[in-house]
């Protein structure tokens, strides 16, 4: 069952259910030093279940600052109810001393995103009042505290480091905000508006710079005044902790109408921001995001770097320049982990192992799809050497791998059980299109990819039926791709009435068909398959805008169903130069009110395309569904 994780790309959140270990003097959060006893009594641990999970800091007798995403899930959704929430304040060891405050009511910023984290801003109202002076928080007028030469301090009790323990010590270390120009670059979801840069990163693992790290997520980024400490900024996200990028903050003044607002009592919960943050549109009218470039091996990292925070349960590793092996990918890597590539040549990149470390735990699996031919064998004794468990799933065909691939999707991905459904997808194995672009069923439910030939079902597509006898199987494409023949064999294996045929004239109006049976009759049936945290989703929340024709272009897409996979969303494929968008791929994300993300450069997916596909999100320009 579909368990959702508390996550936002790449956010500064650790639950953690046991006390955290006691900090390494060496090796301080991250590179700095315990706090003095007394000196920040208005901070507060964020705890869940009685363990620490995030920083907030007191702003009122009965109120807390913390992050979004701290109390919401990837959905959007409640992640803690408020019998789950207590805060330590006035003291500098969590598990000990201090005041507990109970948690009332938990607000989240009407605007907070938690596909790009943006408005990563959240209140708690506690039962009781906080028995220390509050911080101040930086107000409008004073820009020239987030920005250079401003050197700022943050504080928490979160890991030491990436992959290190949480501290039961309160830490502290001096950051230099930074340029967003500096920024920008690391973070395609970067917003100039609501969020400020700060950190001393270096380019060494082994030695990290001065950085908040997983834990101190919703903590306070603040500058010392005579008058006392101003808080500037909140604890959001970031990469590895102390290397590469900056830290990013959640910029306190841009919300400071909105919190005045609720903490007074002026602002309802249901209602919009007053200040800046409210005058910024969301959902299909938003500025579309732009997430990779025109390299697919960069491009699979930088979805990655959108979607994981460490917290990968595998990893899969597939061919960037040749397509077969890949296309059971996005079933196996679903919402689990990331999904890279090995380069043109099968050789597995510095910038590609370096994800995998981010993102799988030490000694985790990773597999490689197909034979050497597809990840060479250096590419596994690289991964084996670096403490990584591999598995290679490659049989002596596309077709071989794929029921590999589909029996991986089930022992592991669906824990042994069926798929939801009761399902399985049935694509054609000379060709990429219909395959990749059903990723955003088989990523998001977790429903295996078999390929078969176009004039007889091809033998391990039969052996899996026969084993498995699904009641559903899904058939992409037509007659010209997946002839009659095949559909009769299938149902003498599976039985009549099995078979859910989508397809059209083009690989484009296939595509179309399968979002309109994904956006129709099975996300309509997520709450009876998943367990949520939350309100179950009824329609997908991202239209991935993606190209269909280039012939590189099947790795961009076949990366892109892991933010599918995380987020539930479905694909709006575009031909040729990626400039023009045809009737019927408007009409099926009809009026959803998604937000649109374009993946890949502009050379992928023009930005002439990303208007009409705006429009149709909102419900203009196409024929409602």
């Amino acid at each position: 069952m579909k368990l959702f994780r508390t996550l936002a790309i790449a956010c500064l959140v650790v639950s953690l259910i046991t006390p955290a270990a006691a900090a390494d003097p060496e090796y301080q959060i991250v590179d700095g030093e315990p706090a003095a006893d007394g000196a920040y009594p208005w901070m507060a641990a964020f705890l869940f279940d009685g363990g620490q999970g995030c920083g907030a800091s007191v702003i009122a007798p009965q109120w807390i600052l913390t992050a979004a995403h701290c109390v919401l899930d990837d959905r959007g959704q409640p992640a803690v109810s408020v019998d789950q929430v207590s805060f330590a304040v006035d003291t500098t060891n969590w598990t000990e001393g201090g005041q507990v405050l109970t948690a009332a009511a938990i607000i989240a910023h009407p605007a907070s995103d938690p596909l790009t984290t943006t408005n990563d801003v959240a209140l708690v109202r506690t039962n009781e009042a906080a028995q220390v002076t509050p911080v101040a928080l930086a107000g409008t007028g004073e820009a020239a505290l987030e920005a250079p030469p401003t050197v700022a301090r943050v504080i928490g009790y979160g890991a030491l480091g990436t992959d290190r323990e949480g501290s039961e010590q309160l830490l502290q270390v001096d950051v230099d905000v930074r340029d967003e120009a500096v920024c920008a670059p690391f973070w395609p979801q970067w917003e100039d508006l609501t969020m400020l840069c700060a950190g001393n990163p270096t380019e060494d693992s082994a030695d990290p710079g001065r950085d908040s790290c997983q834990g101190d997520s919703g903590g306070p980024l603040f500058v010392e005044r005579d008058s006392g400490p101003v808080q500037i900024g909140i604890v959001s996200y970031g990469g590895e902790c102390g290397v590469g990028s900056p830290g990013v903050y959640a910029q306190v003044s841009t919300f400071r109408q909105w919190i005045d607002g609720i903490v007074g009592g002026q602002v309802q919960p249901d209602q919009p921001d007053p200040g800046p943050a409210g005058e910024q549109p969301d959902g299909a009218a938003a500025d579309p995001l732009r997430v990779g470039g025109d390299d697919p091996v960069a491009n699979a990292i930088a979805m990655s770097q959108l979607i994981f925070q460490g917290d990968a349960s595998f990893g899969v590793l597939a061919a960037s320049a040749n397509f077969p092996d890949a296309l059971g990918g996005s079933a196996l890597a679903s919402y689990h982990g990331p999904l890279l590539y090995v380069d043109a040549a099968g050789q597995l990149g510095p910038a590609t192992l370096a994800e995998f470390q981010r993102t799988v735990p030490a000694g985790g699996v990773i597999y490689i799809l197909g034979g050497v031919a597809a990840g060479s064998a250096e590419a596994e004794q690289q991964l084996i050497a670096d403490g990584f468990e591999v598995v290679r799933l490659g049989g002596s065909g596309r077709q071989e791998t794929a029921r590999l691939v589909a029996e991986e999707v089930i022992a592991t991905v669906n824990g042994g059980e069926v798929p939801p459904f009761d399902s399985v997808i049935v694509a054609y194995e000379g060709n990429w299109p219909d395959a990749v672009a059903v990723g955003q069923i088989s990523a998001w439910f977790g429903i295996p990819v078999l390929l078969t030939p176009t004039d007889t079902l091809g033998g391990p597509a039969a052996e899996y039926l026969s084993t498995y006898q699904p009641t559903t199987v899904l058939v992409l494409g037509g007659d010209a791709v997946i002839g009659q023949a095949v559909r009769d064999e299938i149902e003498a294996i599976t039985g009549p009435d099995t078979l859910i045929e989508l397809q059209g004239p083009s690989r484009i109006a296939t595509s179309a068909d399968i979002t309109v049976f994904n956006r129709y009759e099975l996300f309509p049936l997520n709450a009876e398959i998943f367990e949520f945290s939350g309100e179950p989703i009824t329609e997908p929340e991202v239209v991935l805008a993606v190209n269909l024709r280039r012939d590189d272009a099947f790795a961009h897409v076949l990366a892109a169903s892991q933010v599918v996979g995380n987020v539930g969303g479905v694909f709006a494929p575009l031909e040729g130069d990626g400039s023009a968008v045809e009737q019927s791929v408007l009409d099926s994300i009809c009026g959803l009110d998604a937000e649109v993300i374009a993946i890949g450069s502009t050379s992928l997916v023009a930005d002439a395309a990303l208007a009409p596909l705006q429009a149709a999100s909102a419900g203009q320009g196409c024929a409602a569904g």
